[in-house]
């Protein structure tokens, strides 16, 4: 069976910590690293918003627009600032025959509401400045991606889809063996499987210098501890 898991209720734990941010940033890091392996760019002909993004959106501009210099480019920044429009695309390209940027949300009304906003934004103030980028077309991916699995009987994954043009959002879904569900409630069994993707996320993959394309195998013994200790707390609630 697969069932959807919304990423806000990742935000549903005891430590009030905003998790359904921190997976975005998991999240963003597969997203680039797809879009590397889906187009063949030089670093010159792409930004990612991963690090050190004025500077590096500023040498994008200067190194891919010829009449574009430095100076402009800093006043660009100190005008968009000022105005309060200093928007950053979570990714471009600039090559001949693409000039496109894109942004990444979770796929919710939320995500979606901020997401189609910025876009606007970047539109709007990249026409006013002539800067020759428009909502991107060329990386659509329709990726569904496995971050984890429990021998044949729990998989999560990440999909990955265009809203609309230059806007990618991204969901989590949980396909299971209804043999095992069947157990538990089925309340208790969703919020077991809400733990286990905290597990995977934060304990594994946030903390990865690198994120392999091979799914994580999850042990008996991680998937008895981590169920266990919620099946604790919750006969201690009731």
């Amino acid at each position: 069976m697969r069932t959807f898991i919304p990423i806000s209720e990742l935000d549903n734990n005891p430590y009030g910590q905003s998790e359904s941010k921190l997976f975005g940033e998991v999240a963003e890091r597969l997203i680039f690293q797809d879009f590397s392996s889906s187009i063949d760019l030089t670093p010159e002909q792409s930004f990612m918003d991963n690090g050190h993004r004025e500077e590096n959106l500023k040498t994008f501009l200067v190194n891919n627009n010829k009449r574009v210099t430095r100076d402009a480019v800093d006043q660009f920044v100190t005008w968009c600032k000022d105005d309060k429009l200093m928007r950053f695309p979570d990714i471009m390209i600039h090559t001949d025959q693409c000039r496109e940027f894109y942004e990444i949300k979770p796929n919710s009304r939320a995500g979606l509401s901020a997401g189609a906003k910025k876009i606007g934004i970047l539109k709007a103030v990249y026409a006013s400045y002539h800067l020759p980028y428009t909502a991107g077309r060329q990386y659509n991916p329709a990726l569904y991606r496995c971050l984890a699995k429990y021998k044949h009987s729990i998989a999560i994954n990440l999909r990955v889809q265009m809203a609309d043009y230059g806007l990618l959002v991204y969901d989590l879904w949980v396909d299971y063996d209804t043999n095992l569900s069947e157990k538990q409630d089925p309340l208790v069994y969703r919020v077991m499987l809400i733990d286990l993707i905290r597990y995977v996320v934060f304990g594994k993959l946030k903390t990865a210098e690198e994120i392999s394309p091979a799914p994580i195998m999850i042990s008996d013994k991680e998937i008895e501890f981590i169920f266990s200790q919620r099946l604790g707390t919750l006969s201690k609630q009731a």
